[in-house]
């Protein structure tokens, strides 16, 4: 486990570039009360975000979420589906006049609205659901990136909703183990086939893709393996 340091929470949204996002209900609310919340809201996620980031990791909480992926770079694919969300942020990047942040802040922010909408309707609910500016975190290096995926799946032990990572079905571990790649980035498993981490890698080039890497028993074993590991070197929250 990474030691802390100094965090920017507020990192820009930049295409190539890896992220721990993170959001909390507001007050003592929760954002998910029973299993269709949990299954909407991943819905959600890949509807907005689907086209534009690789997921790595996911680990929905009754009352925050965690979320680990990789803002895809900005190919004539992704220029589509941007002009496709015909929104006015959207066509103010495609215009130049403002940078792909300010689309990807408005998609958050439309992600966001969605789910509490449904949410608000569901169970007579007014008002923000959502605290008012997510946070998230530049990944620097693999290190950080393997850490922060293991943090993130650790969230319910670490909260003492279960003992054992398996035991807590709204996190990505299980698509990880069961090789579902539906939802999760799978190739993310080739830096669990060994080999020390820390070595820094840029994302637009280093991380792996589907089309160069094939995931094995061997890097599933250190997945599970570096897991447990984690767990029994966890010291605290480390943010």
């Amino acid at each position: 486990m990474l030691t802390p340091k100094r965090i920017n929470y507020w990192a820009k949204l930049e295409p190539g570039q890896v992220y721990h996002l993170y959001n909390h209900a507001v007050g003592s609310d929760n954002l998910f009360r029973e299993q269709e919340n949990y299954r909407f809201f991943l819905q959600q996620w890949q509807w907005y975000f689907g086209q534009y980031m690789d997921l790595y990791a996911y680990c929905l909480m009754p009352n925050h979420f965690h979320v680990l992926g990789r803002l895809k770079p900005l190919s004539e694919a992704v220029n589509v589906a941007i002009r496709l969300e015909n929104t006015a942020k959207s066509q103010a990047f495609l215009r130049g006049e403002v940078p792909v942040n300010v689309f990807y802040e408005d998609q958050f922010k439309r992600f966001f609205t969605s789910y509490s909408r449904a949410y608000g309707k569901a169970y007579q609910r007014i008002g923000s659901l959502f605290r008012a500016k997510f946070k998230r975190v530049l990944i620097q290096d693999r290190e950080h990136l393997l850490d922060k995926l293991m943090y993130i799946h650790h969230n319910p032990i670490h909260h003492g909703f279960c003992a054992g990572y398996a035991e807590y079905p709204y996190s990505s571990y299980h698509e990880y183990v069961a090789g579902n790649a539906e939802r999760v980035h799978l190739p993310i498993l080739k830096y669990f086939e060994g080999g020390g981490p820390g070595r820094s890698f840029r994302t637009t080039q280093s991380c792996p893709t589907t089309s160069t890497t094939t995931t094995t028993s061997t890097a599933l074993d250190g997945f599970v393996q570096a897991h447990e590991a984690y767990r029994l070197d966890f010291r605290g929250d480390v943010g």
